[in-house]
């Protein structure tokens, strides 16, 4: 699992690893929180930016993807894509809004959405 800092942004987080805005009803919570994320429900997109390609594990058809946010945030990212990619390479990732876990940062405990 990927874990990834959230900021509060007004009614919602944003993720700055991912460049995206998530709803959550604990937005503006005084806590730390933080997101989970499994590496197959992050996808990349290779005309993205902002994170940086480590390396590529080919296993077949499915390749896990190492790469590091530009806040050094590491993630693995499990990708059926066939493109050519590989390690120094700058992309992007997409995550689908209802594809994640939200946890306190200082306890670990899970927080239900």
């Amino acid at each position: 699992m990927n874990f990834l800092q959230v900021l509060p942004r007004g009614d919602d987080f944003f993720v700055p690893a991912l460049n995206k805005v998530i709803a959550c009803s604990h937005a503006g919570a005084s806590q730390k929180l933080e997101i989970g994320v499994r590496p197959e429900r992050l996808d990349i997109d290779v005309t993205g930016q902002g994170i940086t390609v480590e390396l590529v594990e080919k296993l077949g058809n499915i390749n896990f993807v190492h790469v590091v946010s530009s806040l050094g945030e590491r993630l693995t990212i499990s990708s059926t894509l066939h493109q050519s990619i590989g390690s120094g390479d700058t992309v992007g990732a997409r995550l689908s809004q209802d594809d994640y876990f939200i946890f306190d940062r200082a306890t670990g405990a899970r927080i239900l959405a």
